[in-house]
């Protein structure tokens, strides 16, 4: 068989995010025969994420229930909201319209319309929980994409897990916190850069200013205030640090952005990441979890230096090259001597670590190495029935 037949991609999708476009990339490495987005955002209505059209359960619920969408257009009003849609679900509907069940019943008829469903939600969340539950009771083949740091998992969702799902970790450290709590079937397959083409082409850096970059959320968590005050406090000449993106610490951000060497680019598209990237010199990662990041990934394809924490997969990425660059949150100093030593290196030497740097993601985190890598997975797991507890995707 060449496609991969019917496949449900499900889990929490917005309209943009890692998780949300990690969702499109495995679609295009796979090519299936038929392919459903379906969000569980109770919130959002049907949505295009990354050319990719995404159903929601609710969307299709009212579909059929129109006392859903009257109990919801009457709530929507008594709180002088247009937006009626967020009301769908809701303590009344839960409660006298069985909400929960119309839920878990089209979930359960969408699931055993296809023939394997990749899912993209916590392993220690409600909606993974239905999700396996579902797969389990119908004996469908199910894949778990890793999309958080693994903590703690209620009883009930390792019970879920059964020997027909594969999970698909970035790294054998998110394995192993699983696997002290359940053996499971599982491969390590990292990520792929979206603008591959793109990236690969930029250039090294100028010889006049030094500029450092930040993209991703702007929210606790992300490190980002840290960053911008820690780099206010360095006020080094001919130095620059850009930042994208969107979240609550957003106004925090734009006050910084004040300083002639701190400038905010609002938020991104994803085809503007390689312009970002052509514009900056290092990639500044500053989160305290990640499961990747997919930003990283970005940054290497691009030939860009990383000053990063240790977060997710960065450290096994850079292994034995010369980007040695790390800090903690916790510790202003090693931020600002680790960008210091950014700033003092030679054209020469930030030529050399940086061609470093994509030499590494040519040689293991290309599209056409990850797209091999979840083929093979995939193939070899599911369609020839053959599981290697442990085993990584080469």
């Amino acid at each position: 068989m060449d496609g991969f037949g019917r496949v449900l991609f499900i889990g929490p999708f917005k309209k943009w995010g890692g998780r949300e476009l990690e969702s499109v990339q495995i679609s295009l490495y796979l090519k299936s025969d038929k392919e459903f987005f379906l969000s569980t955002v109770s919130e959002l209505k049907e949505f295009m994420m990354y050319g990719k059209k995404v159903h929601t359960i609710n969307t299709e619920l009212v579909k059929h229930e129109w006392r859903l969408k009257v109990v919801a257009i009457i709530r929507a009003v008594v709180k002088l909201d247009l937006d009626w849609f967020k009301y769908v679900k809701n303590q009344f509907a839960i409660k006298k319209m069985n909400y929960n069940d119309s839920h878990f019943n089209y979930l359960k008829a969408t699931i055993r319309s296809m023939d394997y469903v990749i899912c993209f939600s916590s392993v220690s969340s409600s909606e993974f929980l239905s999700i396996s539950t579902i797969c389990k009771m119908l004996n469908k083949k199910l894949i778990i994409r890793t999309t958080n740091t693994i903590g703690k998992i209620p009883e009930k969702n390792l019970n879920s897990i059964t020997d027909n799902f594969l999970f698909i970790h970035h790294n054998y450290v998110n394995a192993s916190r699983l696997l002290e709590q359940k053996k499971h079937n599982f491969k390590l397959i990292d990520q792929a850069a979206f603008q591959e083409d793109q990236l690969l082409v930029l250039g090294k850096k100028a010889k006049e200013n030094f500029k450092f970059g930040f993209l991703g959320r702007l929210m606790p968590g992300k490190g980002i205030l840290e960053i911008v005050n820690w780099f206010d406090e360095l006020n080094l000449k001919n130095t620059e640090l850009l930042i994208a993106g969107n979240g609550i610490l957003k106004q925090d951000i734009i006050s910084f952005s004040s300083n002639n060497n701190i400038s905010y680019f609002g938020e991104l598209r994803i085809e503007e990441t390689a312009g970002f990237m052509s514009n900056i010199d290092c990639l500044i990662i500053s989160s305290e979890y990640e499961t990747g990041p997919l930003v990283g990934i970005e940054a290497m394809a691009a030939g860009k230096l990383i000053l990063s924490t240790d977060v997710g997969c960065m450290k096994g990425r850079l292994e034995n090259t010369l980007n040695n660059f790390w800090f903690q949150l916790n510790d202003s100093s090693s931020f600002k001597t680790n960008l210091k030593a950014i700033k003092k290196l030679s054209y020469s030497e930030y030529c050399i670590i940086a061609s470093g740097n994509r030499k590494r993601y040519l040689e293991k985190y290309s599209q056409n190495i990850i797209s091999k890598s979840y083929q093979k997975a995939i193939k070899v797991n599911f369609y020839q029935g053959i599981f290697n507890n442990n085993e990584l995707c080469e």
